[in-house]
């Protein structure tokens, strides 16, 4: 039997320099760079991945991750269009800078406006820094954060990779799984 094939839209969210795009590019192309480049505008990325639903079957997954600039001002002029058909939020903050932690409520009352109730997770990047320099918030708190938004939380590193390819992957199948008992946001492949 053929795997089926879906097309899934996730877009990410957070602050500018929380990693947003270094987390894509470490999903895509399995890469890493220190420099830091400004995303201007949004930036779509391509990954197909195979997806083994709960009945076992495998599911053929085109992601399409659209990384957006890291500036709140721009939903108010883009948001309808970046979110639209959205199946997945990734919202993203930098272990090191507890700002960006307390902005993430602002992105996802954005999100949730625009896209409605799908699957998100939160992703609290620079976790291989944590030994290195002052974290200004706690694991628990994060948590309790997640949990009171519903998004599942991931310590990542998009340096080291660590937890990256497991969020998407999780994502992935959550949206699916939202397809399955929803049935909605499906986007033919």
């Amino acid at each position: 039997m053929r795997p089926s094939s879906q097309k899934l839209k996730v877009c990410f969210v957070g602050e500018a320099a929380v990693g947003k795009t270094s987390l894509i590019r470490r999903f895509v192309h399995d890469q890493f760079s220190d420099e830091y480049q400004a995303t201007l505008g949004a930036k779509i990325s391509a990954k197909n991945i195979v997806v083994k639903t709960p009945e076992r079957r495998e599911t053929n997954v085109k992601m399409m991750i659209w990384d957006i600039i890291g500036e709140t001002s721009i939903l108010e002029d883009y948001g309808q269009s970046y979110f639209f058909g959205a199946q997945g939020i990734i919202a993203v903050c930098d272990l090191t800078r507890f700002s960006t932690f307390e902005r993430l409520p602002i992105w996802l009352s954005e999100v949730q406006r625009f896209a409605g109730g799908v699957p998100m997770a939160l992703a609290v990047n620079k976790d291989d820094l944590r030994t290195e320099t002052l974290v200004l918030y706690d694991e628990y708190q994060v948590r309790q954060f997640a949990e009171s938004v519903g998004a599942k939380l991931y310590m990542t590193s998009a340096k080291n990779g660590g937890n990256v390819e497991l969020m998407f992957t999780k994502m992935a199948g959550d949206i699916l799984d939202n397809i399955r008992t929803q049935g909605i946001n499906v986007i033919p492949v």
